[in-house]
C-alpha cells in the first residue's frame, strides 16, 4: 500500500472522532488541555489554549497512527494526542439516568468508605490517587447527566440552548447527514445535535461547565473558595491521569493525601447539592 493510501486509510479510521490534545502554549507557557475533532485529511486545524485562549494553526499528519499534530509556527513544541480520550460519535448514545444526584451521592459515599476503611493500602499514594481520580469520574458523570436532564426537561430549555450555546446555535448538517436522518422528526434531529455537542464537553473543565449552566441562569459553585479548590484539583487530576502523579516539572504530588481526598469529596457534594437546589428553585418558578 502506498504512503498516500495509508494516510487516507488512517484518516478514515479517525473520521468523526474526538481526542484530547496537550501542548505547551507558546503565549502563556502553561500546559493546555483541549478537546478537538480530528479534521479530515485536507482540513487545517486551529488549537485554542485552554488557559489563555490564544489560538494557533496546526497540521495533522495522517502518515502516523495515531495521527501526529504539529503547531505550524511552533514546530518544536510537543503536541500530544491522547488516544485514551478519543470520543467516537454515538459512543454516549444511552440516555442519562433519571436520578444522577442520588447515584452521585452513593458513589461519593462508597469512595469515602474506602478512604476511611483500614487496610494495608490505607494512606498509600496509589490508593489516594485512585480515589481522587474516581471522585472526578463520579463528579463528571453527575454534571453531564444532570445537565442533559436539565436541557431536555422542557421545550423552553431546549430553545435556550439552541439560541445561546456558541456551537449549537451555529450547527449545520451536510446533505448526506440530513438524508441519513430523513425519517426522523425535526425535534429528534435537534435533540441529537444538542446531545452530541454536550457529550463532546469535558466536564472536568469547570470554566466550560460554568458557561453551560449560565445559559439557564444557574450558578455552579456556592462560593469562590470551593471553586478555587476544585479548579486547582483539576490540574492535579491531569497530573494523576497523564503523569502518574507527577507534575510537569517531574515532582511527585504530595498533596493527594487521604484528608485532601475527603475534602474534595465534601466540596463536590456541596457543589452538587447547590446545583440541585438552584434547579429545584428554577423549576418552582415555572407556571
Amino acid at each position: 500500500m502506498g504512503r498516500a493510501k495509508e494516510a487516507w486509510t488512517i484518516a478514515q479510521q479517525y473520521e468523526g472522532a474526538w481526542g484530547c490534545v496537550e501542548f505547551l502554549c507558546p503565549e502563556c507557557k502553561e500546559l493546555s488541555d483541549v478537546e478537538i475533532e480530528i479534521p479530515e485529511i485536507h482540513e487545517h486545524l486551529k488549537l485554542e489554549c485552554s488557559e489563555c485562549g490564544a489560538t494557533f494553526d496546526a497540521e495533522v499528519d495522517f502518515f502516523y497512527d495515531p495521527p501526529e499534530i504539529t503547531l505550524t509556527k511552533h514546530s518544536s513544541n510537543n503536541v500530544k494526542l491522547n488516544i485514551d480520550n478519543i470520543y467516537l460519535e454515538g459512543y454516549d448514545s444511552l440516555p442519562p439516568p433519571d436520578n444522577p444526584y442520588s447515584i452521585f451521592q452513593v458513589a461519593l459515599q462508597e469512595i469515602r468508605d474506602i478512604a476511611l476503611s483500614p487496610s494495608k493500602w490505607d494512606g498509600t499514594t496509589t490508593l489516594n490517587r485512585m480515589l481522587f481520580m474516581q471522585s472526578f469520574s463520579a463528579f463528571e458523570a453527575y454534571l453531564c447527566d444532570r445537565y442533559i436532564n436539565l436541557v431536555l426537561s422542557n421545550t423552553d430549555n431546549i430553545e435556550l440552548i439552541v439560541n445561546k450555546h456558541d456551537v449549537i446555535k451555529k450547527a449545520t448538517l451536510s446533505m448526506p447527514n440530513l438524508y441519513s436522518q430523513r425519517e426522523l422528526s425535526v425535534d429528534i434531529i435537534i435533540k441529537n445535535i444538542i446531545l452530541n455537542e454536550i457529550h463532546k464537553t469535558s466536564f472536568h473543565k469547570f470554566s466550560k461547565v460554568i458557561t453551560l449552566f449560565k445559559i439557564y441562569d444557574i450558578e455552579m459553585f456556592p462560593n469562590t473558595e470551593e471553586q478555587d479548590t476544585l479548579f486547582k484539583a483539576r490540574i492535579y487530576r491531569h497530573d494523576c491521569v497523564h503523569r502518574n502523579g507527577y507534575d510537569s516539572d517531574g515532582n511527585e504530588l504530595d498533596i493527594i493525601t487521604k484528608e485532601y481526598v475527603l475534602n474534595i469529596l465534601t466540596i463536590m457534594a456541596n457543589v452538587a447539592t447547590f446545583i440541585e437546589d438552584k434547579i429545584i428553585y428554577k423549576n418552582s418558578l415555572v407556571p
